[in-house]
C-alpha cells in the first residue's frame, strides 16, 4: 500500500505544516510493516520529476532499515535499563552472590573462574578482588580441602538442576548456606549467606544439652541408688517422683507404682494428715525443714517412724512448684 501524489500542484488537503515549511508539491508515502502490522509510515516529497516504481522500492527499503535500526535502539535501551536495574539488585543484596564459569577436564570439575561478584561477597567471605580470577588462585588448596563444593557446582553447571545445601568451607573456616543454579551451560550462580555464628550457637546448644543429659543421668543414678527414701509431691500432695528406697519403705513393688498410686500423700502416707500440713507450712515459712519427725504408713498399713528433710522448689515468679522430701526410717532408734 503506497500513496503517491505526483502532480506539481498544491496539495489542498495538506494541513498542519509549520510556518516557513517548503510548499509540498509532490510526495511519496510508504507504510512500514512489522509482523504483518503497519507500525509507521515514511514520506518523502517534492522530487523534481514524477515518482517511479524504483522510487517506491528505494523508499520502502529505506523505511524498513530505519525501522530495524529504531527497534534495535529501543531494544538496546531496554536492555541497558534492565541491566542497570538488575545490577542494582545484585549489588544491594544482603546475601553474597558469585557468577562463575566452571572449568572441566574430562567431564570433571577442576576449577572455576569468578566472572562477577557482588559487594556482599567480600563482606561475607573476607575475599577481595576475585573477579576474573580462578578459585584455585584466590583460595589455594581448596580443591583438596573442599572437594564437595566442586562436585555440587560442577553437577549444577552440567545438568542445570539447582541445589541448596549447607557446607563448611575448610579452606577459609566459614559455614555457608548456598543456593546454586545454572543460567547457561558450564556456568553457575551461587547465592549464599555466612551461617558460622548460627552453627556455633547450635554446637554450643548441643554441647550444653549433652552436658545436661549427662548430669541428669548422673543424678538419676544417685536418686535411684540412694539408701534413704526420696520423693517429690505437688502442693496438693500428689506424688510426682519417687525412688526405689521410698517404694521399699512404703511396701510398694516399684517407684513407678508409688507415683501412680499416691494421689494424696496426706491421706495415703501420713498417719496424721494434719502433720503434712504442718510440715509444708514450715517449709513455706523457712524455705526448708530438717529432722521433722512423724509417722508414715505403708501400703499394708504398717506404721514407720520417719525423719524428714524437705525443701520447696519455686518457679521464676517465686511461687512454689513442688516439694522435695528426703525420708529416713528411724523406727529402730525410737
Amino acid at each position: 500500500m503506497t500513496g503517491v501524489q505526483t502532480c506539481a500542484l498544491p496539495i489542498s488537503h495538506r494541513k498542519g505544516l509549520p510556518p516557513g515549511h517548503a510548499e509540498v508539491l509532490r510526495e511519496l508515502v510508504v507504510p512500514v510493516f512489522s509482523r504483518d502490522r503497519i507500525v509507521a509510515i515514511l514520506g518523502v516529497g517534492n522530487k523534481p520529476t514524477e515518482y517511479a516504481e524504483l522510487d517506491v522500492e528505494t523508499v520502502t527499503s529505506f523505511a524498513r532499515m530505519a525501522w530495524v535500526v529504531t527497534e534495535q535502539k529501543r531494544t538496546q535501551a531496554a536492555l541497558i535499563q534492565s541491566e542497570t536495574r538488575f545490577r542494582s539488585l545484585f549489588d544491594s543484596m544482603n546475601e553474597g552472590a558469585a557468577y562463575c564459569k566452571m572449568l572441566f577436564e574430562d567431564g570433571e570439575a577442576k576449577d572455576w573462574v569468578y566472572l562477577e561478584v557482588n559487594a556482599a561477597f567480600g563482606q561475607l567471605t573476607g575475599l577481595k578482588g576475585v573477579a576474573g580470577k580462578r578459585v584455585s588462585e584466590v583460595i589455594p588448596g581448596i580443591r583438596d580441602s573442599d572437594p564437595d563444593l566442586f562436585a555440587v557446582y560442577g553437577r549444577v553447571a552440567l545438568t542445570g538442576i539447582p541445589e541448596k545445601f549447607e557446607s563448611f568451607v575448610e579452606a577459609i573456616g566459614i559455614w555457608f548456606v548456598v543456593s546454586v543454579y545454572s543460567p547457561q551451560a558450564e556456568h553457575f550462580v551461587a547465592v549464599f549467606d555466612n551461617i558460622t555464628e548460627r552453627k556455633r550457637s547450635e554446637a554450643a546448644i548441643q554441647k550444653a544439652n549433652e552436658a545436661v543429659a549427662k548430669a541428669e543421668g548422673h543424678y538419676r543414678d544417685i536418686f535411684a541408688g540412694a539408701l534413704e527414701g526420696i520423693y517429690r509431691t505437688s502442693l496438693e500432695g500428689r506424688c510426682l517422683a519417687a525412688n526405689p528406697a521410698l517404694a521399699k519403705m512404703l511396701g510398694y513393688e516399684s517407684a513407678e507404682e508409688v507415683v501412680s498410686a499416691i494421689s494424696d500423700s496426706a491421706l495415703q502416707v501420713w498417719v496424721d494428715p494434719n502433720e503434712r500440713g504442718r510440715c509444708t507450712q514450715l517449709i513455706e515459712e523457712q524455705g526448708s525443714v530438717r529432722d521433722f519427725e512423724s509417722h508414715f504408713k505403708s501400703k499394708d498399713g504398717k506404721v514407720t517412724w520417719v525423719s524428714l528433710d524437705g525443701r520447696k522448689v519455686c518457679g521464676l515468679d517465686g511461687q512454689t512448684l513442688y516439694y522435695d522430701e528426703f525420708i529416713k526410717d528411724i523406727t529402730e532408734r525410737k
